[in-house]
């Protein structure tokens, strides 16, 4: 979205880019391209950072900014999220769980949850991670990640979600066990499918 933004505001007039509007849109393309390593990513991509670098924009501090500032309340929650991760038998897929007590144990706030399911696509050989959550009025909201060999936005479809190859969601109604069970099966079915 933000490499978009960028070629509108330079075929309207490119003069509009000043230091605020390139930090944003610096930082747009920096968390769309998880820091230029999905598989979005393109030399047009570069092209854009390089260009939006030019109007002393801070990458670092941007950077920075964005994936190194925890609370306390937010590192307690991962700690435990992470007590949940459990993985199959290939350990090719992960998946953790957050209640809305651990939420309230920690006294971590929902925005606090952000970035949790991309640890756990960190393990040795995962290549799809799925993030089961219960949200205040009491839905499921599912995460998936994958690493690029496994459309996660077409499964989440399956569930009226949606979103990139890589990175996609879907928020079903019913109790967490069933839902993870519901999706878990399906995936699984369809990674065997796949296989055969």
């Amino acid at each position: 979205v933000g490499e978009i933004i960028y070629e509108f505001i330079n075929f309207v007039d490119s003069g509009l880019l000043d230091d605020k509007i390139s930090t944003c849109l610096y930082t747009a393309i920096m968390t769309d391209t998880g820091s230029f390593r999905y598989s979005n990513v393109s030399s047009k991509t570069f092209e854009v950072a390089s260009n939006l670098t030019s109007h002393r924009i801070k990458p670092h501090l941007i950077a920075d900014n964005i994936y190194n500032r925890n609370t306390y309340a937010g590192l307690k929650l991962l700690g435990k999220a992470l007590l949940t991760l459990e993985v199959d038998g290939s350990n090719h897929f992960s998946w953790l769980t957050i209640t809305r007590k651990m939420l309230t144990e920690t006294k971590a706030k929902d925005e606090e949850i952000e970035g949790i399911i991309d640890i756990a696509t960190t393990l040795n050989n995962v290549e799809i991670s799925i993030l089961f959550r219960e949200t205040e009025n009491n839905k499921i909201k599912v995460s998936f990640r994958s690493k690029g060999n496994f459309n996660v936005n077409e499964f989440a479809g399956k569930f009226k979600g949606g979103g990139h190859p890589n990175a996609a969601g879907c928020l079903c109604s019913g109790k967490l066990d069933e839902i993870k069970e519901k999706i878990l099966s399906e995936l699984f079915k369809e990674i065997k499918s796949c296989e055969e």
